[in-house]
């Protein structure tokens, strides 16, 4: 994960299509999208200062764009980077085996990115709310990989290295 950027003062919940939240989250983005990054020179898809205008995020010309910007950059940071050791769950590696397995394991795999997603469910600890909607993400996973994409199509031609 991106290391923790100074964000005194940038407390925000629930913007874009993580449901992007908190001081530490809000600090990154203004750090490495926004304000702070065209500060220190870098070219900066954003020159908005995300700490005193979460809002943004949902709000302006370029919502669209800014929201979907804001949950990639939020998904390579949380949920491509997830561990948990004690429950031996691994994003990557997880994928990885989904993937090579044909898509077997579909709860496995979606159950880690379910873990990943939400503040404080990784540590054994999940929201009610969390558990409430385990079977309805699982669901809509196995629609979206066998039915609408048609993933399964790929085992075939897609060769191993």
């Amino acid at each position: 994960r991106v290391g923790v950027i100074h964000n005194e003062g940038c407390c925000w919940w629930g913007r874009g299509v993580l449901m992007t939240r908190g001081t530490c989250n809000f600090g990154k983005l203004n750090y490495y999208l926004g304000q702070q990054a065209a500060a220190q020179g870098f070219a900066n898809f954003y020159a908005v200062d995300f700490c005193t205008y979460p809002e943004i995020v949902c709000e302006g010309r370029d919502t669209l764009a800014l929201r979907w910007t804001v949950g990639y950059f939020e998904w390579a940071d949380r949920v491509q980077t997830y561990r948990n050791t004690p429950e031996g769950l691994d994003y990557m590696e997880d994928l990885n085996t989904f993937v090579e397995s044909g898509f077997i394991d579909v709860n496995r795999f979606i159950d880690v990115v379910g873990k990943a997603l939400p503040f404080g469910c990784g540590e054994g600890s999940c929201l009610a709310e969390e558990e409430r909607v385990t079977q309805e993400r699982r669901d809509n996973f196995v629609n979206l990989v066998f039915n609408v994409f048609d993933l399964t199509k790929l085992i075939d031609v897609t060769p191993f290295p």
